[in-house]
């Protein structure tokens, strides 16, 4: 498959400041459709809200297959 043709979107219920674009992510206790494919960070968004909370997004995207890498 090749990379970025699935992308997941996620909001940390805690700051996350050591998550960064193209760290690896492993997400568990999703359904096997989502954690089948392997994960990396394409963006990262930290901000502090209002009342002194951290907050981290993240867009996800997939790693590409092996065999697409190759031509």
């Amino acid at each position: 498959m090749k990379r970025g043709a699935a992308t997941f979107t996620l909001d940390l219920a805690v700051g996350r400041p050591d998550v960064f674009p193209e760290m690896p992510v492993k997400l568990m206790g999703w359904p096997d459709s989502i954690t089948t494919y392997e994960w990396i960070v394409a963006k990262a968004a930290h901000k502090l809200d209002g009342s002194g909370g951290y907050l981290t997004s993240l867009e996800l995207e997939n790693k590409a297959s092996p065999a697409t890498t190759l031509r």
